[in-house]
């Protein structure tokens, strides 16, 4: 036998013996510099490509990148819905297209020697994996056969790595396609990958274990007994296999999804790269065509000829056939028929899982199309796609793939090692706290159930280790100071930080992202083992660019210019293992268009040291005003949120009464500072929740973000609550009241390369409309028709015609433009803003009186309406101080029991949430978790993308 593992000339794709230890470096902290690989004449390794210009100046050309529907951040609040078997490819459809130019293809050489690197494996090792067959007519017939052999296939190469002495967890295929994940709840329950590789062990096994029950009999009653008795007979059987198992999104480390040859679901072109009729896979030798662990023999499976005419990469359809013509073997890599898309959309959604159920920096993915397949690796900034092999006949480049991910470590293999699971005493420790607390009535019932939902389910319990360097101290946050005025014996930096590192528990996310990619935030309720407290952890994918600040910068900014209603920081930082920093590498291997972002992005990880309400808490119409009254972060600090949503505007109670509440504006991951306004984005589509971003921005997605963005969106949120909660002329009308809501939020159409939206939306602005009548609450009715005359007045303001004119020239030119030309460059207008003379808050309460500027007789056919602050804070103020004079007949619990429409895509956490009455407040300071944690600072509890949280001062709480 050809030693083919010890033999650089002639070893095939990922061998063992070409692979060079992992060595950081500058360019790439996380991932090894490239092996070097001996010249064969064949599949050269490709160096990724190199960004055309800095990330400077990509980030400031964003600006006039259009904004996009996004189907995993718009659904989760969209009203239509994604669930249910007509809806669902839909959903798939709108998966794929965020998937559009972030997959990348791979010669499977490249792929196997960048990515999988094994061990070297003992020449009695060797010799076992080269006697691997499989059987040709396994896979060509349904998917589902297809199945066992691939579980037998698998383990025997897992049983053969057991044998060479590798070490760490074993790792066990299971056939998971006809039983779903039941811990997971929502859509991830109807998933049902193929085959799921698990780590053996008990736990594992307890978790997975087979589906005894058999199928329903489709038999109609009038089916004879006989037959409905064989199947029933085949069904148990079926049922029975040593291989069947329970899907376990949190416990699977690889997932493996099948296709029929026959199928037109492919999600990826299985058609030969060329017309060659070679018998190797591209990218071996001449020498040799033997991959590691493979004889010089035929590899054959039983009962297939001597000879093969196929070339690498044909379907099953081609395997048998004459020599295929050249337009066939053209590779077009993603069809584009509807069942090929529906199929992207449904690996993304395996991706997308598979990363938000487990601590992943990134996951590995086998597509099996018949006798071929194609290997993925998926990041945050997509996923890179091997190009098709042949591993029937020939199995050396799968055994390689599975023996390389099989004696690899769990942080080569994606897994985040700064999180491990709980020890049995961790979780002891847990337990005996929350019982002591609820003894002791020192948690709400809010936060109980809050404990409940995280701690007290199937998902494992995993320990979070933080880095003492991320730890942030008290003095960071103290507010800026003359240094002359400073005390003497002033605290220093970090001088009350601990010595040890943050140790946290976690259990099921409390929000999750609906994408693979992007931000993927993921936010926990976690238990504070050393503090003895419930706090907020929220994970992230931003943007490595060197025109953002992170959330730490941003809290520090905050605090120190004396910004209220935020919450405090306990941690925040770039998250590495040891090391090497978490960043994504698919964005270096794409194609370097003009205007593409070619960033990466890095995982940065916040914890702050509380849990917060939901706005849906919110009581009654009081403090619902309340607690939507923001402004400061703008005028004292000169950062602007971006991102103002329902999710994203929380409450904190500061007692049991009504009406002791404050709002606080978390989330301010996508927040932009003064000077950055007009340089565009730094993301490249306009960051904000689709439902509730101005219609300006959803009309004219090349348009500059503006403060009069962010004021309007406040406007959206309280119509969309008001519609949710309170009675109107659409009460009781379930069906007029979802489609107003879907009509209004939710429907976008594509136009050219972009989506725009919010038609009815720009309506309401323009003609001071409000999408309800016969409001039941006086107290809103009389705010909501003060918003509506001054977006009116704004809208029909002469420099915002001028501006919507611009942007309208714009809009329609960049229509008939080619994708590959340059984007229109990002709208500014020039307007002078008037300063008006701002109210200082004393107390929680503004000063009734008002300057000579707040008089509604000012010339708003130039300046715009929500061009400042001043005009809603006043609308607010004004309603706030009427309903405080008539307490007795103004606040009221005018708010209906349950919602009168539901989003359909939250999670069954949320829509408990809302669903149920406020819970009663079991302290004195309701959100308090902790006797030593006097403040209550907290978290948003309810949003596809957790952001920063913020802490209010207990005496202004109207204001952030």
């Amino acid at each position: 036998m050809a030693d083919s593992l010890s033999t650089p000339q002639t070893s095939r794709p990922g061998s063992p013996s070409d692979f060079v230890p992992h060595i950081s470096t500058s360019d790439d902290e996380l991932h090894p510099s490239l092996p070097k690989v001996p010249d064969t004449g064949t599949d050269h390794l490709k160096q990724p490509v190199t960004p055309t210009r800095d990330s400077r100046i990509v980030d400031e050309v964003q600006g006039a990148t259009p904004g996009s529907a996004k189907a995993s951040a718009q659904q989760t609040l969209a009203l239509k819905s994604v669930q249910g078997k007509q809806a669902r490819p839909e959903w798939l459809t709108r998966l794929d297209k965020e998937m559009k130019d972030i997959l990348v293809q791979m010669p499977v050489l490249d792929f196997l020697q960048r990515f999988v690197r094994g061990k070297e494996p003992m020449a009695e090792i060797k010799a076992k994996l080269a006697e691997i067959k499989l059987n040709k007519d396994k896979f060509t017939v349904q998917e589902r056969h297809m199945y066992n052999d691939l579980c037998e296939f698998i383990n025997t190469i897992s049983d053969i790595c057991s044998e060479g002495g590798v070490s760490g967890l074993k790792l066990v295929a299971k056939d998971t396609g006809a039983n779903p994940d039941t811990s997971i709840g929502g859509d991830g329950s109807k998933n049902k990958p193929d085959v799921s590789i698990f780590p053996e062990r008990d736990e594992t096994h307890a978790t997975c274990q087979p589906a005894m029950k058999a199928k329903k009999s489709t038999a109609k009653k009038n089916t004879a007994k006989k037959s409905a008795a064989k199947q029933g007979a085949a069904n148990a059987k079926q049922a029975q296999t040593p291989f069947k198992a329970a899907t376990s999104w949190h416990r699977a480390s690889l997932v493996i999804e099948c296709k029929s040859s026959n199928s037109d679901g492919h999600p990826f072109s299985f058609r030969p790269a060329s017309t060659s009729k070679s018998t190797k896979p591209s990218g071996t030798s001449d020498k040799s065509t033997n991959a590691p662990g493979t004889s010089d023999k035929s590899t054959k499976a039983p009962g297939t000829s001597d000879k093969s005419t196929k070339a690498p990469g044909t379907s099953d359809k081609e395997c048998d056939s004459a020599a295929p013509n050249p337009q066939a073997e053209k590779d077009v890599f993603l069809p584009q028929a509807d069942e090929a898309i529906k199929s992207r959309g449904q690996l993304s959604d395996y991706a997308m899982h598979l990363m938000r159920s487990q601590p992943r920096q990134f996951c590995f993915m086998v597509v099996v199309a018949g006798c071929y397949a194609r290997i993925m690796r998926w990041d945050r900034s997509g996923a890179i796609v091997s190009e098709a092999f042949e591993f029937v006949e020939d199995p050396s480049t799968m055994v390689t793939f599975l023996y390389n991910y099989m004696t690899m470590t769990q942080e080569e293999r994606g897994f985040d090692m700064s999180v491990v699971e709980a020890s049995d005493d961790d979780k002891k420790e847990m337990i005996a706290w929350k019982d002591r607390m609820v003894q002791d009535k020192e948690l709400s019932d809010y936060h109980i159930e809050r404990y409940k939902e995280a701690m007290e389910t199937k998902w494992p319990i995993h320990k979070v280790t933080i880095p003492r360097e991320d730890l942030i101290s008290a003095a960071e946050l103290e507010p800026k100071v003359d240094e002359a005025s400073a005390p003497k014996d002033s605290p220093q930096a970090g001088s009350d930080i601990p010595t040890e590192d943050l140790t946290l528990l976690i259990g099921k996310p409390l929000s999750m992202s609906n994408s693979p990619t992007g931000r993927s935030t993921i936010g926990y309720v976690a238990f504070d083992i050393r503090g003895k407290r419930l706090v907020f952890m929220r994970d992230s994918w931003p943007y490595d660019s060197p025109l953002r600040k992170t959330e730490r910068i941003v809290y520090k900014d905050l605090w120190q210019n004396g910004v209220t209603n935020i919450a405090r920081p306990i941690s925040g930082g770039i998250v590495k293992n040891g090391d090497k920093i978490h960043r994504t590498i698919t964005q270096k291997y794409g194609n370097a268009e003009y205007g593409k972002d070619t960033r990466a992005r890095i995982h940065f990880r916040l914890i702050t040291d509380e849990v917060y309400e939901p706005l849906d808490n919110c009581k009654c119409s009081y403090e619902l005003i309340l607690v939507l009254t923001h402004y400061l972060a703008w005028t004292k600090a000169d950062i602007l949120h971006c991102d103002i949503s329902r999710a994203n505007v929380m409450v904190k109670r500061t007692g049991p009464k009504v009406g002791q509440v404050v709002g606080i504006l978390i989330d301010w991951d996508l927040c932009k500072y003064k000077d950055q306004l007009n340089k565009g984005s730094s993301n490249p589509t306009h960051s904000g929740t689709w439902q509730f971003s101005s219609a300006m921005l959803l009309q004219y997605p090349m348009k500059l973000r503006q403060v009069s963005d962010d004021l309007e969106s406040f406007v959206h949120v309280l119509h969309w609550t008001i519609l949710m909660w309170y009675e109107h002329s659409l009460s009781g009308l379930p069906s007029e009241l979802r489609r107003l809501v879907s009509r209004t939020y939710d429907e976008f159409e594509t136009f050219g390369d972009y989506d725009t939206g919010g038609f009815d939306k720009y309506n309401y602005m323009l003609l001071g409309a409000l999408p309800f009548a016969d409001l039941s609450s006086e107290p809103l009715k009389a705010l909501t028709e003060n918003l509506a005359e001054i977006c009116k007045e704004h809208y029909n303001a002469s420099s915002t015609k001028e501006q919507r004119a611009k942007l309208g020239a714009i809009k329609v030119q960049k229509g008939k433009k080619s994708p590959s030309q340059p984007p229109a460059a990002p709208v500014e207008i020039d307007i002078s803003v008037r300063h008006y003379n701002r109210v200082e808050h004393q107390g929680g309460h503004a000063k009734s009186s008002h300057t000579e500027d707040a008089r509604p007789l000012l010339d708003t056919s130039t300046t715009p309406k929500l061009q400042e602050h001043f005009w809603i804070w006043h609308a607010f103020r004004e309603v706030i101080e009427d309903m405080e004079k008539n307490r007795y007949t103004q606040i009221t619990i005018d708010k209906v029991d349950k919602p009168q429409f539901t989003p359909a895509t939250e999670s069954a956490t949320q829509q408990s949430t809302r669903g149920q009455k406020r819970p009663s407040q079991s302290s004195g300071e309701s959100t308090r978790s902790s006797k030593k944690a006097k403040t209550t600072h907290g978290t948003r509890t309810m949003s596809s993308s957790m952001g920063t949280i913020f802490e209010e001062d207990e005496h202004s709480g109207d204001e952030t």
